[in-house]
């Protein structure tokens, strides 16, 4: 006799996913082929309905019945009869006669008979529905039985209840290598190669792993299940090599991912991590497997907005909570190492039919260059390339937002500002000169305006400032003379000192005479045309009569939307 290792599945431990898949896999087969309605049930909801399942229910696909109910197809009152003479003896049930309910409305007389069955390492139940107006034959339905089991893909046996093989597929030749004529009659642990307790099996509704052996010796990792119907056993075996092939191969597919991997269990530990998630969570991240996740991802985590996500409001979280969903969703995230990268987190149920009681898998993605280059597309977007100040789309948004009614206003006075003389400049000295008295004409009004005013480029030679309030006529006139201040002494470039100066235009914001943010730019780039007029360096306030004066300039037409470009 061979030696044997066999080891006891208890339903609440998970098994490997590939192998479990492999087995329903072979289950799938071999009821695919049955002329009769099978569906398999898990604590009441069906998990697995064949084809025949779907035409006798007249369901379209298998996705409207997986999920449901038993009883949603099949009276109660028979599923419980059948359930209850089944138990968990592993024995099939007698049949019981009951009403599918279909779903088109219509009902069907049927017979119902239940079996406990091993289903993804767990004990569920299989339930068989014979349509009591199907013609039948005694021994019609023999043949097609012998047939059906004779060219299983699985593994099929039967026995006596002392265990002597009586039963012998094809399948069964090709797993342990020997023909049926050389197993028929032989003990059960002769033709396996391994001692087996059938009634034990049997009794516990659960299958085993086992290490069986070919008639050379060979060993063979199988899954055996077995259930005793009428004072005899049947055994299904599957080939856990196999099994084992498809696990090796998801293991390495997740492995050589580049999007990291993290399985998290029900209780908040890391299952598994692969390489990919271990490189982006950073160097410590190998320890983590059996780590619980709050502590093994005590990362500082911030939104787009540089707000930071608290622990109950991020990804893997909300999933273990609620079972629902997230879907790519870019968090910030600093590791403990300093270095900082923008991440796309997704997190799913691992089992999406039991959302509530499922591992999570979450998946990253390091987005840190398309999101950097995205903010810098947006920044770019609103802001001027020559000094970096927000440009006039950008200045009308924020004379928009300021002049939005609120019970606390938050723009005082808009004051336009022109750099005088700046076209004599760019001709005697050429543009890059004057690009570059731009440059320091921006940073030197910058520094001159209060920390809660807001400096804007608009035009060529033109700069705006929106005044924050509140703000008095005093506080307005303080700022103006800040800013011709900044602009005192000469710039020297390339050996040239250039002298320099502002023209500047003020228009308050008046409650009592509401205006639009681009009414309110003409009203100080009027009053910047009167400061101009009355020459270098002066500042002026908006007026009706200041308005008067500029509409008779002939000017204003130009400044009906777009801003000029250049003054002298």
């Amino acid at each position: 006799m061979h030696n044997s290792h066999e080891t006891s599945h208890d339903s609440g431990i998970s098994t490997s996913t590939a192998a479990a898949g492999a087995s329903a896999a072979s289950f799938r087969g071999l009821s695919e082929s049955s002329p009769y309605a099978v569906l398999v049930h898990d604590r009441g909801r069906v998990v697995y309905a064949n084809a025949a399942a779907m035409s006798l229910t007249m369901a379209e696909s298998a996705e409207q019945m997986v999920g449901a109910l038993i009883t949603d197809f099949v009276h109660p009152a028979a599923i419980l009869s059948a359930l209850t003479a089944s138990g968990d003896s592993g024995q099939a049930s007698a049949p019981v006669m009951s009403v599918l309910l279909r779903r088109d409305g219509t009902t069907l007389d049927v017979e119902v008979t239940t079996v406990p069955t091993p289903w993804e390492g767990r004990a569920a139940h299989q339930t068989v529905l014979r349509e009591m107006t199907r013609p039948t034959s005694v021994h019609g339905t023999a043949v097609d039985h012998e047939m059906h089991i004779r060219h299983a893909p699985a593994a099929i046996m039967t026995t006596t209840v002392g265990g002597v093989i009586t039963g012998w597929n094809v399948a069964a030749e090709r797993l342990f290598g020997r023909a049926a004529f050389d197993a028929l009659g032989q003990p059960v642990r002769e033709t396996l190669g391994v001692e087996l307790d059938l009634a034990a099996v049997a009794a516990e509704g659960r299958a085993r792993d086992l290490i069986g052996h070919t008639v050379t010796g060979a060993a063979v990792p199988v899954r055996v299940s077995v259930a005793e119907v009428d004072a005899s056993y049947i055994l299904i075996c599957t080939d856990r090599t196999d099994a084992h092939d498809t696990t090796q191969h998801y293991q390495s597919v997740v492995t050589s991912l580049d999007r990291g991997i993290v399985v998290i269990n029900r209780d908040g530990t890391i299952a598994s991590i692969n390489p990919a998630a271990i490189r982006i969570l950073g160097p410590g991240a190998g320890r983590f497997p059996s780590t619980h996740a709050e502590r093994a991802l005590d990362y500082p985590v911030f939104d787009t907005e540089g707000n930071m996500v608290p622990s109950p409001q991020r990804p893997a979280n909300i999933t273990l909570r609620t079972g629902q969903p997230v879907l790519g969703q870019v968090l910030g995230l600093r590791r403990h190492d300093g270095h900082q990268s923008w991440i796309s987190f997704t997190t799913t149920p691992l089992n999406p039919h039991e959302p509530g009681r499922s591992p999570v898998v979450m998946s990253l993605t390091d987005v840190t260059t398309e999101h950097l280059t995205a903010l810098h597309l947006r920044h770019t977007a609103h802001h001027d390339a020559l000094t970096g100040l927000p440009n006039r789309a950008r200045t009308l948004a924020m004379i928009t937002a300021a002049m939005t009614p609120s019970d606390h206003p938050r723009l005082a006075a808009l004051m336009f500002i022109d750099i005088d003389q700046l076209k004599r400049i760019n001709d005697s000295f050429g543009h890059h000169v004057g690009d570059l008295v731009l440059q320091a004409c921006g940073e030197r009004l910058q520094g001159a305006i209060r920390a809660t005013d807001t400096l804007t480029r608009v035009g060529g030679d033109e700069f705006v400032v929106l005044v924050a309030a509140p703000a008095s006529a005093s506080d307005l006139h303080q700022v103006a003379q800040r800013l011709h201040h900044a602009l005192e002494n000469p710039v020297v470039i390339d050996m040239h000192t250039i002298t320099i100066s502002a023209s500047i235009g003020v228009a308050g914001v008046d409650p009592t005479r509401p205006t639009t943010p681009t009414d309110l730019l003409r009203q100080a780039d009027a009053a910047m045309y009167q400061a101009k007029a009355t020459g270098l360096g002066e500042t002026r306030f908006f007026s009706v009569h200041t308005a008067t004066a500029r509409h008779r300039s002939d000017t204003a037409a130009r400044h009906s939307y777009t801003l000029p470009e250049h003054r002298s």
